[in-house]
């Protein structure tokens, strides 16, 4: 498979396929190491993790068919970091406006069609490298200890809803 669009079409249902079981296994995988890795609830931070690990996962588990694991994940470094910012970004706005994650779950598509678009196109450096572990250890930190900010409620919260009631 050495065609890129052979590569995002195996990729990109991959990728959707393995962020819908995290989302299904929530519930279940919610406490311990997979708590990092799983959303565990709505608000806009958690939500970002869908546009986090499984496009990661998905190019490891198909980086031989790009140039192998370390080529495969250098160039994606900076798609990854990006969409998952904006994913955080874009759920912190959209949760101001309305209550749907309809919203945020087409947004996740969108990314991650672009995400894997630019992987394969992206010339990586070590900063993005660098950028993207410093995004996964703070997935992992703020998943046990979130701050009491916008981007980490969850937008039912009574806690998300103070600011604005004043």
């Amino acid at each position: 498979m050495k065609e890129p669009f052979t590569r995002f079409a195996l990729r990109f249902p991959l990728t959707l396929g393995l962020g819908a079981v995290l989302l299904l296994l929530h519930d279940a995988l919610s406490g311990g190491v997979f708590g990092a890795l799983l959303p565990r609830n709505a608000s806009a931070w958690e939500l970002s993790k869908l546009a986090f690990f499984p496009p990661l996962l998905c190019l490891a588990l198909t980086a031989r068919q790009s140039g192998g694991l370390r080529e495969t994940l250098r160039r994606a470094a900076a798609p990854v970091f990006l969409a998952s910012l904006l994913m955080a970004l874009a759920g912190t706005l959209a949760s101001s406006l309305t209550r749907e994650t309809a919203v945020l779950m087409l947004l996740w598509i969108v990314l991650t069609a672009l995400t894997l678009a630019l992987a394969e196109r992206w010339r990586g450096s070590a900063v993005w490298t660098v950028l993207l572990a410093a995004l996964g250890v703070a997935y992992v930190l703020f998943s046990f200890l979130p701050p009491a900010l916008p981007p980490f409620l969850e937008p039912g919260d009574a806690a998300a809803m103070a600011p604005i009631a004043w």
